[in-house]
């Protein structure tokens, strides 16, 4: 006796098939009829790196710091997810880079990724790393608030710091898991007090395991280099922008984007 010999007159077996739709940018998600619950991923943007200082000092015990590494998008995954009708999806976008400066200035702060949602499930973005010193001792601030894994501190002639990365997870009330899995950018080497110096770009943020390395510090130059940008619909940080000490004065390097977000949707029907 075969299954058709085992099922009512009239009934067909119906085999179920899971189904998903990558949103990389905004739009809206059309509900099949005979689905009621999803799984969604949601990616918030990343933010931007710091630009790096500049100045022309010639002596004295100055250090010009390179911009800090832009903080990760938070990553939400969250099952079960009732829905009644269409849903909007909204793609948050890579925060800008910090611009470079000219002596002497400080470089412009990174831009904060923005939030990403499936309707109510949202996960917010990532914040832009600190513009790098023109003279001192305080470096450009690594990203390391709300939006997820750090970005790397702005160095001097040390080099930059790289971004941090991790895996803890906490609960919302709707149940939905955030992980912070995305790596944040690296902060840019800077430049000591003998000209001419300057420092390299950092990278940005991987999503595939390592974080972005912060670039080298008291390279023999007068060339900074800008910090690395994230690749789209990841939601990493954007690398710091080295610092610079030279004289004739030249720009610093900027900071790099900041990646998209996206958002994946899971349904069987």
């Amino acid at each position: 006796m075969g299954l058709a010999d085992l099922l009512a007159p009239g009934i067909a077996a119906k085999v179920r098939k899971q189904k998903y739709q990558e949103f990389t940018s905004s739009g809206t998600w059309t509900k099949p009829a005979n689905v009621d619950y999803v799984d969604v991923l949601v990616i918030g943007g990343g933010g931007g790196g710091g630009g790096g200082g500049s100045n022309n000092i010639t002596g004295g015990s100055y250090y010009i710091f390179g911009g800090g590494g832009g903080g990760s998008g938070y990553v939400t995954f969250a099952t079960h997810v009732r829905v009644t009708g269409d849903t909007t999806v909204t793609i948050g976008a890579g925060g800008t880079a910090g611009a470079a400066s000219v002596p002497s200035a400080a470089g412009g702060n990174g831009g904060d990724g923005g939030q990403s949602a499936f309707g109510n499930v949202r996960a917010n973005g990532g914040n832009g790393g600190g513009g790098g010193s023109p003279g001192g001792s305080t470096p450009g601030s690594g990203a390391n608030a709300a939006g997820g894994a750090s970005g790397g501190a702005g160095g001097a002639a040390s080099g930059g710091a790289s971004g941090s990365y991790g895996f803890t997870s906490t609960a919302n009330n709707i149940g939905q898991q955030a992980l912070l899995q995305i790596q944040g950018g690296g902060g840019a080497g800077g430049a000591d007090f003998t000209q001419p110096r300057s420092g390299d770009g950092g990278a940005a943020g991987t999503p595939t395991g390592s974080s972005g390395t912060g670039g080298a510090g008291n390279v023999a130059d007068n060339t900074p280099g800008a910090g690395t940008s994230a690749g789209a619909n990841t939601g990493c940080g954007g690398g710091g922008g080295g610092g610079v000490n030279s004289n004739p004065a030249v720009a610093s390097g900027a900071g790099g984007a900041g990646g998209s977000g996206k958002v994946i949707v899971f349904w069987w029907e």
